[in-house]
């Protein structure tokens, strides 16, 4: 059975400990719930994971898993080199000792989630890709192993395609075709999904293609063009306007809205994990706006209701 968690980013952490209001109330809320959390971290901002983890433990919230920057060099040959710096920064620390320094635990996901690399559309040697993405997962496991330093399963999440790239993991078929190379190398050992419905354009049919996802992450979706919609939603979660938000210009969508609005339907996305008897992470991710105390309880009671 899948537990309910939120994704919370490094400004929000760094907002809610210096008091502001709408931060604070939604970091006290999901922390007075008992819900965990899933660590956002931003591509820049990789060196202040022990300051985040630290702001969270000081607002009682549980950091379980993290997301971590979108692979750049995962299907070239020093994929791995980047893969595991990724990991050290976001799990180790420098810390000083009587004069030495040494680089100690400063967290331990039960899972670390990110997105594999994009590359031009004109140069889609995508087998090739994939046997570099394959070799990048494996060469890091391996590292990882041996090391017995920062281990945890690695999780790669379906995207939405962005401008003239091309992505190794946004359909059922990337899913059946990144396994084929992963058994053609000896390698199935390091694969695993994080399945983000609300990116997928068939989620269910991609959800079936992953099977036993590491994390499901949730949120809804509205074409841009929806505009009576969009604006009951403003209105129901506080926000002024569709102004306010993010459109993904590519898609024409609006994502990371609560999910309780939009596609996929919120009740069928959790019957369906309930129905298939998955058993893993379902993170909430929202746009800045919708990151309220009010966003929480309403997602979080309707979840119960949903399970009830």
């Amino acid at each position: 059975m899948t537990d309910l968690r939120f994704s919370v980013t490094q400004k929000d952490l760094s907002r809610g400990a210096r008091g502001d209001r709408p931060r604070l109330g939604f970091l006290s809320e999901i922390a007075e719930r008992g819900l965990p959390v899933e660590l956002f971290v931003a591509v820049n901002a990789m060196s202040y994971v022990r300051a985040d983890v630290s702001q969270a433990e000081s607002l009682d919230l549980d950091v379980r898993t993290v997301h971590l920057p979108p692979l750049a060099r995962g299907a070239d040959e020093d994929g791995d080199v980047e893969l595991n710096t990724h990991l050290k920064e976001s799990q180790m620390v420098y810390e000083h000792d009587d004069g030495s320094v040494e680089r100690r635990r400063n967290l331990a996901p039960e899972l670390t989630t990110l997105h594999p690399p994009r590359f031009a559309s004109d140069d889609a040697d995508r087998e090739a890709r994939r046997e570099r993405l394959v070799r990048t997962l494996a060469a890091s496991k391996d590292h990882r192993r041996a090391e017995r330093k920062y281990r945890g399963p690695v999780a790669l999440e379906n995207v939405c395609p962005r401008g003239s790239f091309d992505y190794l993991l946004t359909t059922a078929e990337d899913v059946t075709a990144l396994r084929a190379t992963a058994d053609r190398l000896g390698r199935r050992d390091v694969l695993a999904f994080t399945c983000d419905l609300g990116h997928a354009r068939r989620p269910f049919e991609f959800l079936d293609a992953v099977g036993s996802p590491a994390s499901v992450h949730l949120h809804g979706t509205l074409p841009e063009r929806a505009t009576r919609e969009l604006d009951a939603v403003c209105e129901t979660f506080g926000v002024e306007s569709p102004a306010e938000l993010t459109v993904e210009e590519s898609v024409g969508e609006y994502h990371h809205l609560p999910p309780t609005v939009g596609t996929p339907s919120f009740e069928r996305a959790v019957a369906a994990l309930d129905e298939r008897d998955i058993d893993c992470p379902l993170v909430v991710e929202l746009q800045p706006a919708f990151r309220t105390a009010e966003t929480v309880t309403r997602i979080a009671d309707a979840f119960r209701e949903v399970r009830s």
